[in-house]
């Protein structure tokens, strides 16, 4: 409970600063109630309350505090846990040329990717050109409120990336991650993107294990828009990214290669589109998915065949939504699959239906109240249900 304890003072204070004016406070909270049936039938609630608030000085706007965290009662039996998913100290230098970020944040750049108890500082040294340095320890896993000591698992990162034209952009980036003064993994990455006559898009990317000598995933794309037309084909090269060092091992991670490919077209109010995903594994299987959708404002319906490796897969998917009133919408969502089990070689149905209802009360607050139903081997008849209130707020 100390960590709720510091997440209700954290509101507290806050609330505080509103009282006396000199705090620029805004943000979303969301109270969730999901309610389920274990195996043995038992009627089982559980309770979310998600909070993600920025706070800035009224006086001083380039320095603000950004977080996002959970906390609630789930399982069986029910246990309050706690979450942090970020919550970090930002600063912008008056010049506008550089910004430093403390704390727990989200890294999505390059190679360096995952959640980080660390700095970040970006700089702008000349236009076009954003550099940035990372330094810092892994989250825990369960992304509890705690620190992980730097020898059990420290991160180091650089990411550098110029636009030169609209049709040239040209990235490069690295990350290290340490434990007990070894490196365990290392990556250098490059990626060079940009628009062709407006209408061609392409991408390329690529990642080299520096521990291991070897590529570590790469992937090639090319977008082509012509009038109601959009063609797109892709190219994917993965290796695992979990080893020897995680507990994750207990699954086995698989490489493969992979083609993906399609084509769009907007008829109207309606877009009609197949697409084909052909994944090659390094065991010498592949599998094959054909999809094939028609959608509008309204919703979707779209059909699956898949074939090959881990036996053959149809079935039929969709959603449907209509605004009954400016401010009142119905949704339903369903899906049903007939598939194989490989290793068994059993054909299995599996049905889902989801429904429910989104209400405006007003612009900061919103209800939304769902029912969920899955029907398969394991659930002759597994009814759930959803309810959410959600207040965006801003002094």
């Amino acid at each position: 409970m100390k960590k709720l304890f510091i997440c209700c003072l954290f509101m507290v204070v806050s609330q505080y600063g509103l009282l006396t004016a000199q705090v620029k406070f805004s943000g979303m909270t969301q109270s969730s109630i999901y309610t389920w049936e274990n195996f043995d039938e038992a009627q089982l609630i559980d309770y979310y309350q998600h909070i993600n608030a920025r706070v800035s000085l009224e006086s001083y706007r380039d320095l603000y505090v950004k977080t996002y965290f959970r906390f609630g009662r789930t399982g069986d039996p029910a246990e309050w846990n706690e979450r942090v998913y970020n919550a970090y100290l930002n600063f912008l230098s008056p010049c506008r040329k550089w910004d430093a970020r403390l704390g727990r944040q989200f890294v999505y750049s390059g190679v360096m990717n995952g959640t980080v108890d660390g700095i970040m500082l970006n700089m702008r040294p000349i236009k076009h050109l954003l550099v940035k340095l990372l330094a810092g320890m892994e989250a825990p896993v369960d992304r509890a409120l705690e620190l992980t000591p730097w020898s059990d698992g420290n991160v180091l990162g650089a990411f550098a990336g110029y636009k030169v034209v609209e049709a040239f952009n040209f990235a490069a980036s690295y990350v290290q991650k340490t434990r007990s003064d070894d490196i365990y993994w290392q990556l250098a990455g490059a990626s060079f993107s940009g628009n062709v006559f407006n209408n061609l898009y392409y991408q390329a990317q690529y990642e080299h294990n520096l521990k291991t000598s070897q590529y570590q995933a790469m992937r090639y794309r090319l977008n082509y828009f012509l009038a109601k037309w959009n063609i797109f084909a892709e190219y994917n090269s993965q290796r695992p990214r979990i080893y020897e060092d995680s507990f994750f091992q207990i699954f086995e991670q698989t490489a493969f290669n992979q083609i993906r490919s399609g084509v769009g077209y907007q008829a109207g109010n309606y877009n009609v589109g197949l697409h084909d995903v052909y994944t090659m594994y390094e065991k010498d299987e592949s599998t094959n998915q054909i999809h094939a959708t028609i959608s509008s404002s309204y919703g979707m319906i779209g059909l699956l065949y898949q074939s090959g490796y881990g036996g053959d897969n149809t079935g039929i998917y969709g959603s449907v939504r209509y605004d009954v009133l400016k401010n009142l919408t119905v949704y339903v969502r369903s899906s049903y699959y007939q598939y194989e089990r490989q290793t068994t070689a059993i054909s299995e149905d599996a049905t889902a239906v989801s429904g429910g209802v989104t209400y405006k009360l007003s612009a900061s607050l919103q209800v939304k109240a769902e029912i969920q139903e899955r029907i398969n081997t394991y659930y002759d008849n597994d009814v759930r249900g959803l309810f959410r209130i959600r207040y965006a707020f801003n002094n």
